[in-house]
């Protein structure tokens, strides 16, 4: 799935909106308490592997116009997405992340 382009005009979803998009979805993935971003982590062993999931979500990131914060240390790599500027620059969790985490997800399987 393509990860289209965001601005000031993307809106952003409600809480009832991301959870049943993640439920069908993102099934790994959790929303923050607020709903305006989710996170994945991963639990791996040692850092080379985080340091390869990293440089994945930055290629896809780079390709696609839209990025994530990332964390990652020894055995962990943490991906979150939100949009800075949606709703007039508000910010929240718009379809584009949504979508970016599939996009993630399905780089991955």
């Amino acid at each position: 799935m393509t990860t289209t382009r965001c601005g000031h005009d993307t809106p952003t979803l409600s809480r009832s909106e991301a959870k049943a998009f993640m439920a069908a979805r993102l099934p790994d993935w959790i929303l923050s308490e607020n709903g305006q971003s989710i996170e994945r982590r991963f639990d791996v062993k040692g850092f080379a592997k985080a340091v390869y999931l990293c440089n994945l979500a930055t290629y896809l990131a780079d390709k696609s116009g839209h990025h994530p914060d990332l964390q990652l240390g020894w055995g962990y790599f943490s991906i979150r997405y939100t949009t800075h500027d949606a709703d007039n620059g508000a910010g929240g969790l718009s379809v584009v992340d949504l979508h970016a985490a599939e996009t993630f997800d399905q780089a991955i399987a």
